[in-house]
């Protein structure tokens, strides 16, 4: 029996879509000067729409102060991946193995789109807008603790 982590998905065509920014200034309190301030960074991402085609990845970056002064930001992007004439042939009697794979593999497709790239440099992009001090946050996927 082969191990689920060592199949592949193989795409036709991968859509990135910008769906949402939200940027809510919390207020204008400056930290005291012996202050830490923590920038907490927060990914999750959630499939939807799965299918013998394809499927979405929902994925969206918030970041935080802690403590909570100045602002929070939030960044969302639809991921839609359709797939491979190979992938529809080989799954296509076996959805619950399909199913199986892109829930094992969404990290990796989410990752392999740059996607967090680009919702780090948007995140910068905005917060360099107050005072000139961007944030700027890492272009990985931030797992939670």
């Amino acid at each position: 029996m082969e191990n689920v982590c060592e199949k592949r998905l193989f795409f036709k065509l991968i859509f990135i879509d910008l769906k949402k920014v939200n940027y809510g200034k919390i207020n204008s309190q400056l930290p005291k000067v012996d202050e830490q301030i923590k920038v907490v960074t927060k990914d999750s991402y959630e499939i939807s729409n799965l299918s013998f085609k394809g499927f979405t990845l929902n994925y969206q970056r918030i970041v935080e102060l802690d403590p909570r002064i100045l602002f929070d930001i939030k960044v969302e992007y639809e991921i839609h991946y359709e797939f491979a004439d190979a992938t529809v042939k080989e799954y296509k009697d076996r959805f619950d193995d399909l199913s199986e794979l892109v829930n094992v593999k969404a990290e990796k497709a989410l990752t392999m789109t740059g996607v967090i790239s680009r919702a780090a440099a948007l995140i910068s992009s905005i917060t360099m807008q107050n005072n000139g001090n961007a944030i700027i946050t890492q272009p990985n996927y931030a797992k939670s603790k």
